[in-house]
């Protein structure tokens, strides 16, 4: 191929590139942190913490596009090495994330939100709203939501569809 039919197959493609969607994540981004308890800061173990991105959605909930987890250590703290985006279509289409929940039977299913821009991430959650938490799961224990996250969820806290009872 001449260098002018090479320079002239780069600009084309230079042209196009722009045609195609932004780019999402090419890589999951690393997060560590803590889970603690928002009454008395006290640390939270054994907790479930979801790592969630998410496309955009029509009228609903937005589609989990891919979905992570870990579980939190004896002082309430947890890491997620930044990894592969696993999916093209996180590359290709509009990806919003990453968001963050925990799961923990005293606790129930605390949506954290996302992290903040600088320092360490920490997520709360207070046994006083956990009936109300625990009621989150109850579409998650009917199978409503066809998503890795969710049915990593409904493993850890439902039977039979039914969300597991709370330990006394």
């Amino acid at each position: 191929m001449s260098a002018s039919r090479r320079a002239a197959l780069a600009a084309a493609l230079l042209l196009c590139g722009g045609c195609l969607p932004s780019p999402g994540p090419f890589a999951l981004e690393a997060v560590a942190g803590g889970v603690v308890d928002e009454d008395t800061g006290a640390p939270i173990a054994g907790a479930e913490v979801i790592q969630w991105y998410r496309g955009a959605g029509r009228g609903g909930p937005r589609p989990v596009y891919h979905a992570r987890w870990t579980t939190s250590d004896a002082s309430g703290a947890f890491a997620l090495p930044r990894a592969a985006s696993p999916s093209p279509r996180m590359w290709l289409l509009r990806t919003y994330g990453p968001t963050y929940s925990f799961y923990h039977p005293d606790y129930g299913l605390e949506h954290a939100g996302e992290k903040p821009p600088q320092g360490e991430m920490v997520l709360r959650g207070s046994r006083s709203r956990a009936e109300m938490r625990l009621a989150n799961l109850d579409p998650i224990c009917r199978g409503e939501h066809d998503d890795a996250g969710s049915r990593h969820l409904a493993e850890i806290a439902c039977e039979g569809g039914r969300r597991r009872e709370r330990p006394r």
